[in-house]
């Protein structure tokens, strides 16, 4: 895993995990990559703990619980693609909803922003822990 630090135009890498899977991992403080991403971000906090703006930006894989949550307890506002089959805790499914939509995701206590883009002709959903910006997204029309 890479994590970089993007100020203006400067991107710098910041920090680098290797990871391997529980199988091929020997280590017996064996770390999940999302164990791992959560780390990294708090570990960040600590490094910088002046009052800057930061964006968190994850793939899939890392857009669950445990992450979002260290982003938020770091007061770091978070962007990230999600399965496309994840439930609010009213048990709408995020596809049914538009663009702009804030609800809670199930078994997470903190509003997300939906936003629905296009990537290759299918239709991506992402999420930012930021719910008070509009236009975040290209037209639901593609």
């Amino acid at each position: 895993m890479i994590s970089s630090l993007k100020v203006g135009k400067l991107l710098l890498p910041w920090d680098f995990r290797v990871y391997l899977n529980k199988e091929k991992c020997k280590e017996a403080n064996f770390a999940k990559s999302t164990q791992q991403a959560a780390e990294m971000i708090r570990e960040f906090k600590r490094s910088f703990p002046l009052d800057y703006k930061v964006v968190v930006a994850v793939d899939g894989g890392l857009c669950v619980k445990r992450v979002i949550e260290a982003a938020d307890a770091s007061n770091f506002e978070l962007v990230g693609r999600i399965r496309k089959d994840r439930k609010f805790t009213d048990e709408r499914i995020v596809t049914e909803v538009n663009s702009g939509a804030v609800a809670k995701l199930k078994g997470l206590d903190i509003p997300v922003q939906v936003v629905g883009r296009y990537m290759e002709g299918q239709r991506e959903i992402l999420i930012s822990t930021n719910t008070t910006q509009s236009g975040l997204s290209r037209s639901e029309d593609g």
